[in-house]
């Protein structure tokens, strides 16, 4: 699979996913969608949807042959590695020789429904979606997770990922088999999310103020627009 790591998006497997603020975002999370062309787009943090929700099988990607150049990590933030059953949470010194140490964890929400009815339940998501020019809300996160800690592992997730709106973070249980256990457990806080993909609400109305609920949830891909 292709793995290109930019300065302003990330790209997997043909799809070009959004880094602006990725350390100051979470699965679910929501706000303005911030389009300055001269610099990078990517969503403004406003808060993250209420409930729980189900998640795809999870995809491990390896780092250490991604295409980057030396200025490619260089957007501002702070990231740390997620924590893999009770182990990580280190500081992530982006240079191309760390690389061979990094893996992601690919998330995804299981499906644009269940997303869009968490969405219109929370009133709070729902209004800020209908206020803002430009609102998303994110579906899918890559975290950064050191490689040893996953090693050997078989991935497929399990239950549903509980997001707390207090402090910002998930975990979920994943199948896989290392030395220690059959099951690793991730904790996932905002500063471990790398690159992320966003949905554009489209409301059952062309008149956003006199919308009443969101009827889809289009995909919005990252690009100078």
């Amino acid at each position: 699979m292709e793995v290109t790591i930019k300065k302003n998006h990330f790209t997997y497997n043909g799809t070009k996913y959004f880094r602006k603020a990725a350390e100051s975002l979470n699965l679910g999370s929501y706000g303005n969608k911030d389009k300055n062309v001269f610099v990078s787009n990517g969503l403004i943090h406003d808060d993250t949807v209420k409930g729980s929700f189900p998640v795809k099988a999870v995809t491990e990607i390896k780092l250490q042959n991604a295409k980057t150049s030396k200025n490619s990590f260089d957007v501002g933030g702070t990231f740390v590695t997620a924590k893999v059953n009770g182990k990580g949470g280190a500081k992530v010194g982006w240079t191309k020789d760390q690389l061979r140490d990094l893996s992601l964890i690919k998330i995804d929400i299981t499906s644009e429904s269940e997303l869009r009815k968490l969405a219109n339940n929370d009133r709070n998501c729902f209004n800020k979606l209908k206020s803002v020019k430009n609102g998303r809300i994110t579906d899918q996160v890559f975290v950064i997770v050191e490689s040893k800690l996953i090693q050997n592992a078989s991935f497929n997730a399990s239950g549903s990922a509980d997001v707390s709106i207090l402090n910002n973070k998930f975990s979920i249980n994943i199948s896989g088999s290392t030395s220690n256990t059959n099951t690793l457990k991730l904790d996932v806080s905002a500063g471990s999310i790398f690159a992320y993909a966003l949905r554009k609400p489209k409301f059952d109305t062309r008149i956003k103020k006199k919308a009443n609920k969101i009827e889809n949830l289009d995909r919005d891909e990252w690009g100078l627009s």
